[in-house]
């Protein structure tokens, strides 16, 4: 018996051990982080690292999902999941691509039904785009300055998930491969920062080839759009006046206020707010809606009175005729019940419908970084898987106070999926990026008279289809002609300031402003819908959020952004076959370098 007894008492132990303590869950949050330094900017897809430990002696699988919060309880949005695979009694790292809205969200992780498997994850600070030091994780622990660190392995696996971050720092070969490897280049080339600092020995670091273009000898040098400076100094050299002053570029703290420059009348700012998605969809949402076609359903209605009366009346007038009066009243009642349900119902005799507005960002010669707004018209009403044939793909409804049925889910199988009621409308906004048409712009000719372009020459291979265009310089736009089919030129209109064009504080100014890109004559209400969100996308092109400021119309110094608007360019949408009746428009932005920088 006593065999038996140690036996008993060891498998008791063995299950004890095997299990997660009392009212502990066999998964649970370890860490979380927002963004690169807890930090993010509102309107945008901003990466949450999630660390999840298991607590269990047996591998850890489910779901865990993002749940935005209205208040105490009401969600809102549609939620984004994840799925999760965890060894025994390991921890792992899990990120999901929210969109951030105003940045006064609360925010709850689930991953099950039980209230101990839920956690809140406290919300993201909001501030401009980080600067941090890249270090690589597992690496021994140093101290740093005032610079914030951030490991390699969180880094976003695509460029889409980048917009938070403004610099990076390095002090040595970052441990990038695959897909964060080329999100890193791909952000750099786009107009990111890279300050390269020296180790304790006074070196800076030596990359192999996979970064051989940070080994360029010169201090100060460009890759693609993005610069690249050689400090002499040490990661724990930098305080917060170096910070501020050499990796911001901003002045320093003392002089900012003294030597604030004075502002115009046009870029007064005061109480105007720029909300990035919310008037995009509500215009395509508006444009895709079905309509009853009124136009039959009156003339139906009073061909069926005049079935009823006098019709049915004059056949059954007569006593022998009583039986003919039941059957015409009876089949009267019948078949314009049938052509009432047929006609006069929502949508009726259309088809689902899908639009689209996007801004298109050149990162390659043909690969973009894409902005995407769309609306979905829905008739029988279904559950929509929706897709874009693209990689770095993020999703969100964009909703501010409103639950959204549905979920958005990421990893290597990110999609959207909706439940759509019958005749309703849906909008939602992605972000990803994908193969597009090829775009080759060269800077011919670029002459600035007192600080104003007084003339520009591109030439170069141009998307089809351009309706009309600006080239941005400076604080101000200028309208582009075409000449030929490889030619534009700025420089013979009127310019306005971007914060004018973007806000229509000058709307007398820019309708005097003539595009002479190609032809604008409108084919239809939806082709003024379309048009109409030109100067949206535009401010969007930008990056704009939250209160204006002119200093934020400007493309970096030392560039010029080109703005190319095709109508009727239906490019990156979403794939579904259930919606057949696509329209949409691109905003093509292309960065160049100016003549000198």
């Amino acid at each position: 018996m006593r065999w038996l007894t140690a036996t008993l008492a060891l498998v008791g132990t063995m299950g004890l051990a095997a299990r997660p303590a009392v009212g502990q869950s066999e998964v649970d949050v370890q860490e979380t982080q927002w963004g690169f330094d807890g930090t993010a900017v509102p309107g945008t897809f901003v990466p949450l690292s999630v660390l999840l430990r298991n607590n269990s002696a047996s591998i850890a699988t489910g779901e865990l999902r993002l749940v935005r919060i209205l208040g105490f309880s009401k969600p809102i949005d549609v939620p984004l999941a994840v799925e999760y695979e965890i060894p025994p009694h390991e921890a792992r790292w899990f990120q999901l691509m929210p969109l951030l809205g105003r940045g006064q969200d609360i925010w709850e992780l689930r991953w099950g039904d039980s209230p101990t498997e839920k956690a809140e994850a406290p919300a993201p600070r909001v501030a401009n785009p980080a600067v941090v030091l890249l270090l690589n994780s597992g690496g021994l622990p140093r101290r740093v300055g005032t610079i914030k660190r951030f490991p390699t392995n969180l880094f976003p696996p695509s460029v889409t998930g980048t917009d938070a971050l403004a610099a990076v720092a390095l002090d040595e070969v970052p441990d990038l491969q695959g897909a964060r490897l080329q999100a890193f280049q791909e952000w750099l080339r786009r107009g990111g920062r890279v300050f390269l600092l020296q180790d304790d020995a006074g070196r800076h670091p030596q990359f192999p080839d996979s970064l051989a273009l940070l080994n360029t000898p010169q201090t100060d040098f460009r890759v693609g759009l993005g610069r690249v400076q050689r400090l002499a100094m040490t990661a724990r050299e930098i305080n917060p006046e170096t910070l501020r002053t050499t990796m911001l570029g901003l002045p320093p703290q003392s002089e900012s206020k003294r030597n604030a420059p004075a502002k115009s009348p046009f870029e007064s700012t005061e109480g105007v707010q720029w909300d990035p998605h919310q008037p995009v969809l509500s215009d395509l949402e508006r444009a895709s809606r079905f309509h009853r076609r009124w136009w039959l359903i009156y003339p139906l209605a009073m061909m069926y009175v005049a079935w009823i009366f006098p019709g049915s009346y004059l056949v059954g007038r007569n006593a022998k005729r009583t039986a003919w009066f039941y059957a015409m009243f009876l089949a009267g009642a019948g078949l314009f019940s049938l052509a009432f349900m047929k006609l006069a119902r929502v949508g009726a005799g259309e088809q689902n419908r899908m639009l689209s507005a996007s801004v298109a960002r050149l990162i390659g010669e043909s690969t973009f970084d894409v902005t995407q707004w769309t609306a979905l018209a829905e008739i029988p009403g279904a559950w929509r898987p929706l897709t874009h044939d693209a990689s770095g793909r993020c999703y969100g409804a964009g909703a501010e106070y409103e639950t959204v049925p549905g979920v958005a889910r990421t990893g290597g199988d990110a999609r959207l999926e909706l439940d759509l009621p019958p005749g309703s409308t849906r909008g939602f906004v992605s972000r990803f990026r994908a193969e597009g048409p090829p775009i080759a712009l060269q800077l011919d000719a670029f002459e600035l008279t007192d600080g104003r372009l007084s003339g520009l020459s591109l030439t170069g291979q141009l998307p089809p289809g351009i309706t009309m265009g600006h080239v941005a310089q400076g604080p101000r736009l200028y309208p582009l002609d075409v000449v030929g089919d490889r030619r534009l030129v700025a420089g013979t209109h009127r310019p306005l300031t971007t914060l004018t064009f973007i806000t229509g504080l000058d709307d007398a100014a820019f309708q005097r402003t003539r595009f002479r890109v190609a032809d604008e004559d409108a084919t239809g209400p939806l082709d003024d819908t379309l048009r109409g969100l030109y100067r949206r996308l535009a401010g969007n092109a930008f990056g704009l959020s939250g209160k204006l400021a002119a200093s934020a119309c400007e493309p970096p110094p030392g560039t010029v952004r080109v703005l190319l608007f095709c109508i009727d360019d239906s490019r990156f949408q979403a794939q579904s076959d259930a919606y057949p009746d696509r329209r949409g428009c691109v905003l093509y932005v292309v960065d160049l370098l100016a003549s000198g920088s």
